[in-house]
């Protein structure tokens, strides 16, 4: 979303009287900042305990609404001049653009638009546009449009539609045709903007990330709430959402067809059960999507962070399909062993088998590694046990940080293979949780532009 301020008049929901102008100014690097000519009250001091949890506004310059709510008000800011000219500034958590909202129940929402930064891409193959060209200049050239219907998945707490739309705008010679898609859910009772991010909105952003092999982010979240007393058929009131995004995803040119892993055209029919697919398989490996994706959605960590960070993602990932509740192998002395030691000595060293570190990445590697054979296999010519030894090794070295300034350039080459073969690796488990064959899998990944560096290009480098 880019950024953007607007000015306007705002008052705490709990006292109305109190008006102030000031500006909403927006942008990733600060997030939602709220400027004040003037102070909501006298208590300013110390900065961050004065709070409010709605601030309404009228906002004249809005990029939506001109009505907006803004939602979990912390005081940041506060300057006072002689004589008694004063100034505050707050962070807002959330601001909602479209509507004045004060009670809790305000805050529920039945249904949700969200707009990502590569599902036009994704979703290319499938257009509502229609160009037409005649065989000569007379015979001239025309552009029709009709909307492509919408694909559905019905999933456990309502519905999940992709859906198209087109705009224009137009002056006397010059038309501008766009075409837009979406995801439209509809839950089958109200959720908070909370709880829409943790079923809805950040799972669908994850899974257009791991499909088009590109971090998403979020251009639009709209709400709608149907108006109190109205048809749900013919009156809906949309709220845009506005809050800190943590990535601002790449331009539309990055979502090129040949680096992503699967488009829909690759889905086809099944969009319905992948959807449904992807949300249970979202929840059942949450630890594993949250280490996994985060990482996505940081480009410029280092590669050895990168590293640590896909390791641990395939091993909770494993770990959870093992059924295993406690930390597996677990280190243990027989009981024979324990009851022959002294009496002082049973705690200390109970204790001190608690507090190992147990690596269990072998053998979580090994079992995936056969698995996945068929994609890994190209990647690893020395087989199963050189790649888990060249793993293990530079897990090593990234740990300990002992490395001979001689050997440096050849460890960031392996340091890249050994990272991206992982990371291969996790999608490749993440496309047979959805349902892809070996087949489809292996297919996916032969005409990916990654995978084929990384198989065909870097050896020659190394």
């Amino acid at each position: 979303m880019e950024a953007f301020e607007c000015s306007g008049v705002w008052w705490p929901a709990e006292a109305p009287a109190n008006r102030l102008p000031g500006t909403l100014h927006f942008s990733r690097e600060k997030g939602l900042v709220l400027s004040l000519l003037g102070n909501f009250s006298e208590a300013s001091w110390p900065l961050g305990e004065q709070t409010y949890r709605v601030v309404l506004g009228v906002a004249y310059d809005s990029p939506f609404d001109q009505q907006v709510t803004l939602k979990d008000c912390r005081l940041s800011g506060s300057t006072v001049g002689i004589p008694g000219f004063s100034r505050e500034t707050y962070h807002v958590e959330r601001a909602f653009f479209g509507a004045h909202l004060e009670e809790e129940e305000d805050f529920l929402f039945p249904e949700c638009t969200i707009e990502l930064g590569g599902l036009e891409s994704w979703a290319s193959h499938r257009t509502g546009f229609q160009f037409n060209r005649g065989p000569s200049r007379e015979d001239g050239i025309s552009l029709t449009y009709k909307h492509p219907p919408s694909l559905a998945a019905a999933v456990p707490e309502g519905t999940v539609a992709l859906s198209w739309g087109a705009r224009f705008k137009s002056t006397l010679r010059r038309w501008n045709f766009q075409e837009d898609v979406s995801f439209r859910v509809v839950a089958s009772a109200p959720l908070s903007e909370g709880e829409w991010n943790q079923r809805y909105v950040y799972p669908l952003e994850n899974f257009l990330t791991f499909a088009t092999n590109a971090p998403n982010a979020l251009r639009k979240v709209q709400f709608h709430r149907v108006l109190e007393g109205a048809n749900p058929k013919e009156a809906s009131l949309p709220i845009v959402l506005v809050a800190s995004r943590v990535h601002e995803g790449p331009n539309e040119e990055e979502f090129s067809p040949h680096k992503m892993l699967f488009t829909l055209e690759d889905v086809g029919d099944r969009f319905a059960p992948f959807v449904r697919k992807w949300l249970e398989i979202h929840r059942h490996f949450q630890a594993t999507c949250n280490v996994f994706f985060s990482i996505q959605y940081a480009p410029q960590t280092y590669l050895d962070t990168t590293l640590l960070a896909v390791m641990q993602s395939l091993e909770l990932y494993q770990a959870r399909r093992n059924g295993a509740g406690a930390r597996l192998g677990k280190p243990s002395l027989p009981a024979d062993v324990l009851a022959n030691l002294p009496e002082a000595c049973r705690s200390p060293i109970q204790e001190w088998l608690e507090g190992l570190v147990v690596d269990t990445f072998r053998g979580t590697l090994s079992q995936l590694f056969d698995e996945h054979r068929a994609v890994l296999g190209p990647l690893a010519p020395r087989g199963e046990e050189g790649l888990t030894g060249e793993v293990l090794a530079i897990r090593n070295q990234v740990l300990r940080k002992n490395l001979d300034p001689s050997q440096l350039g050849n460890y960031n080459l392996r340091l890249f293979w050994v990272t991206q073969t992982l990371t291969i690796l996790m999608k490749a488990c993440f496309l047979k949780e959805l349902g892809f064959t070996e087949e489809e899998r292996t297919r996916l990944f032969d005409r990916n532009q990654m995978y084929g560096f990384i198989r065909y290009e870097l050896p020659k480098r190394m």
